[in-house]
């Protein structure tokens, strides 16, 4: 019901909003110029009676316009008039007729910054010689309960009126003056005649001087916002659109609270798409604050959209207003909204229950009932209240529409007692594959509340699943997964699944004594055998949060149900690799032995052991016919009297490498569980020093030769994989490109263990691994310079180094001391470093430079020895010459 006496005598105040009161002052006279700001162009000015009408262009990023006047041509002369955030002002109070004037106008930009005056346009007021022009058509904008007029200056106007008329058949009724200007706007509060809500009213200004009135501009119409009454315990809906207000009123009777409420998309009646944003006002305060008092302050204001009663407590009696709004981008759409006496002993429930849950089930999970109509079902519950008697289930297969009420919940009364209603129900009315919607309402004598969140259900179609084929997937919860198996009276089968998931079985579209029900005689156990009482189908119903594997099969013929888990490999010397797994035990399965499947390198798998008859009666199986040099991967499968069971997944790959002396081994660790052997026999007793190079890099260091990608783990084991270790490289992501040293027995086989760091699982890739004699230079580095160049003592050698590079040459030693020289030609500094004959250093490195260009080393007269040469700064390159020989004194 539209409210036609709204806002009579409410709004009398209003014109008063635009009154200038006092004299406008500069707001920042001591303002500093800038000139990096521009100032406002093609500023033009229009001379009337007593009043210079300005205009200007409009200056991107400003957020206000200042306006200056004076009498003589320099703007720091000029006298502040006022600011504007329009392009155009009017200056119509201190100015005297017959005096030219000059006009600028400075910007100020949001952010702070301020323009120069610009401008310098002048004009001078003249009195009136004839009746201004009539004005152009207005424009008129409604907002509550006013209707602001604006329009273009008349230059020659002193003051303008303003005239209304009421709409008659879609046309202007009769005019009538409703107020006076001096300004080319007017606010129209309804002081007189009234401003009705949701009404159209017409509008036209008439210019006026000392010569008269000008003619009547053409009229505009514009239609004022509809307040709506709202009926206390009613809901009243609505549809918003972007930035859309409502606005109702109801009145609040002395000395009592009552509530508000609402709902939308996200809480409430789920058939709601809006989410709003509602706030009270005494709609008095309201009024006045629009023209032009202090803001008032709300009774509430709910920005998160909630349907949570939100009262509001009077002394007097009290007529509120409401605004509901969208609450931003995505939110518009449908919306309800009430108000009510929470005392009030005739309401229905105001709050709607919780629907805790609603869930695929089998209609036997949960149900004692002697009559088994149909095996899927939906089971739910909800919240309960003390108000209530009842309670109504709806659904629907759409979240916003189409709810049909399935099920009636009611209290009862037994030999004087009486028994709440349940608050929970099964529905068994459905359809596989489709996806449904419930909503649960509280009743009582005085009606029914509204209904709760909708909450979205898909019930799953059955899948088949075949006798001997094992299923493997995944569920997540909701939805569960249902598979129907055939079974035959007197035959027993067995329902093997494995994963973290739980299962309930039942025989499908049966009917069921009691005597049945209480025997638990339709009840299939998940994970041991039964015997069929019926023909027909199960259903089995697999719900959680896991990958799961489910096979059923007649014992008679089935083969191994379960799938060996855990299975792993390792060497147990260079041609021997043990295979291990785990098997659960499946009540009422008979097992004769296991199949070991192998594949090498890569190639397909193939069974172990004599053909006919089970590879192995246990784990672990020892396979002895590997041999160094191949790569290789296991799957285990149970067998019995029917034949073999489903496979295992694989092993990771095993590989058996040989590892050479003083060379780099590659290899590529594809998954965190592989691991790769390596196999080399000590020449000598004494140090070997092991190296390895992966992905690893700290600041600007990059370990290895900086083209592998993987973390690594390296152990050394003596005589055999399972010998004892003799050397523990644990050293997850350091990835040491530095030697590593242990002690080696001539003769002795040694097993290399490389694998990826167990606190980095997701390192894999590429890495080298190598061993050799050397603390110092890495596999092949030495074995490369024996070609290098051979020095004469006294006699010096010429050399060259590129950006970064190293180059060798060698002398057998002809004195106990000897002395390393360098004479230097585009180069200027360099290093060396000395190496005996197994590749360990002599002393340290040496940087020659400067006055000094030698250094000395103890030797062995008569051994072979190696200098290094490289760059001091890796990016130096150049000529020098190199010498060796027993004196300090240059050859």
């Amino acid at each position: 019901m539209k409210m036609r006496n709204f806002s009579l005598g409410l709004l009398a105040l209003l014109a008063l909003a635009l009154v200038f009161t006092g004299c406008p002052t500069d707001p920042d006279p001591e303002r500093i110029y800038i000139d990096k700001y521009p100032a406002p162009g093609g500023v033009s000015v229009t001379a009337g009676n007593g009043r210079l009408v300005v205009k200007w262009n409009a200056v991107s990023n400003a957020a206000t316009y200042s306006v200056y006047h004076g009498v003589s041509n320099d703007s720091k002369d000029a006298t502040y008039y006022g600011d504007t955030t329009e392009t155009t002002l009017t200056i119509n109070s201190g100015l005297t007729n017959s005096v030219k004037y000059y006009v600028w106008v400075q910007a100020s930009y949001n952010g702070g910054g301020i323009s120069p005056r610009g401008g310098g346009a002048s004009g001078t007021p003249v009195a009136a010689t004839t009746i201004p022009d009539a004005p152009a058509t207005p424009t008129a904008t409604a907002s509550f309960g006013l209707v602001t007029v604006t329009w273009e200056e008349i230059p020659a106007a002193a003051s303008y009126k303003v005239y209304r008329a009421p709409n008659v058949a879609d046309t202007a009724g009769a005019y009538t003056q409703i107020g006076t200007s001096s300004a080319a706007t007017f606010l129209d509060s309804g002081s007189v005649g009234g401003l009705l809500p949701d009404t159209k009213y017409w509008y036209r200004v008439v210019a006026v001087n000392n010569y008269g009135d000008s003619a009547p501009s053409t009229e505009t119409s514009v239609t004022t916002q509809d307040v709506k009454a709202l009926t206390a315990n009613t809901w009243e809906n609505g549809t918003l659109v972007t930035n859309e207000k409502h606005l109702y009123t109801f009145t609040i009777p002395a000395g009592t609270t009552y509530n508000v409420q609402w709902n939308h998309k996200n809480d409430g009646d789920d058939t709601k798409t809006a989410r709003v944003v509602v706030q009270a006002y005494k709609l008095a305060d309201y009024t006045d604050y629009l023209a032009g008092g202090s803001a008032p302050t709300p009774l509430f204001s709910a920005n998160n959209g909630w349907t949570t009663p939100r009262a509001i407590t009077v002394t007097t009696a009290t007529q509120v207003l409401l605004i509901v709004q969208w609450q931003g981008t995505n939110n518009e759409g449908t919306y309800a909204i009430q108000y009510y006496d929470p005392a009030d002993a005739a309401l229905p429930p105001q709050t709607a229950p919780t629907l805790y849950s609603a869930s695929v089930i089998l209609d036997t999970d949960y149900s004692v009932s002697s009559t088994k109509t149909g095996i899927i079902a939906v089971s739910m519950n909800w919240s309960s209240f003390s108000d209530a008697t009842g309670y109504n289930v709806y659904r629907s297969t759409s979240r916003t529409s189409g709810f049909s009420k399935i099920h009636e919940a009611r209290e009862t009364t037994v030999s004087g007692y009486t028994f709440p209603a349940s608050t929970s129900y099964t529905d068994t009315s459905l359809t596989t594959g489709a996806t449904y919607y419930y909503a649960v309402s509280a009743v009582n004598a005085n009606g029914e509340g509204k209904r709760s969140v909708a909450s979205p259900v898909t019930v799953p179609t059955p899948l088949t699943l075949s006798e001997g084929t094992q299923f493997t997937g995944s569920v997540t919860s909701p939805p569960p997964a249902l598979f129907r198996l055939a079974v035959t009276t007197g035959n027993t089968y067995l329902i093997y699944r494995t994963g973290s998931v739980s299962t309930t079985a039942a025989y499908e579209n049966t009917t069921f004594t009691d005597t049945e029900y209480y025997n638990n005689d339709y009840l299939v156990p998940v994970g041991s055998s039964f015997t069929a009482t019926k023909t027909g189908n199960i259903i089995v119903r697999v719900s959680g949060t896991s990958t799961y594997t489910l096979i059923y099969a007649d014992l008679a013929t089935a083969k191994p149900m379960a799938v060996p888990t855990s299975v792993s490999a390792a060497p147990t010397s260079a041609t021997a690799v043990n295979v291990s797994w785990s098997y659960a035990t499946v009540s009422g399965e008979a097992i004769t032995g296991y199949n070991v499947w192998r594949s090498v390198d890569g190639g397909t798998y193939t069974k172990l052991g004599a053909a006919g008859s089970p590879t192995a009666t246990a784990s672990p199986y020892s396979d002895t016919t590997v041999s160094v040099g191949h790569t290789y991967a296991y799957k285990v499968a149970a067998v019995n009297a029917n034949g073999e069971g489903t496979q295992s997944q694989p092993t990771p790959v095993l590989s058996i490498s040989a590892l050479a002396a003083d060379t780099w081994a590659n290899g590529n660790l594809a998954d965190s569980g592989q691991v790769d052997w390596y196999v080399f026999t000590a020449d000598t007793t004494g140090t070997k020093y092991i190296w390895w190079n992966s992905g690893y890099s700290s600041g600007s260091i990059n370990y290895g030769d900086g083209t592998k990608t993987a973390y690594v783990d390296i152990d050394v084991f003596s005589s055999s994989p399972s010998g004892s270790q003799v050397f523990n490289g644990n050293y997850s992501n350091t990835s040491y490109s530095s030697a590593q040293s242990f002690s080696v027995i001539s003769g002795t086989t040694y097993f290399v263990r490389v694998r990826v760091p167990s606190d980095y699982p997701t390192r894999t890739g590429s890495y080298a691994v190598g061993v050799n004699t050397s603390s110092s230079l890495k596999p092949g580095e030495f074995t490369a310079v024996a070609g290098a160049p051979t020095l004469t003592s006294g006699t010096w050698a010429n050399g060259n180094l590129a950006s970064g590079g190293v180059e060798w040459f060698k002398f057998t030693a002809t004195a106990s001391t000897q002395y390393i020289h360098v004479t230097f030609g585009t180069l200027t500094d360099l290093r060396v470093q000395l190496y005996d004959s197994t590749g360990s250093t002599v002393g340290s490195s040496t940087n020659m430079y400067g006055s000094t260009r030698y250094t000395s080393r103890s030797v062995t007269i008569g051994n072979v020895y190696y200098v290094r040469v490289w760059p001091y700064d890796s990016s130096d390159s150049g000529s020098y010459q190199l010498a060796f020989n027993t004196s300090s004194t240059t050859p």
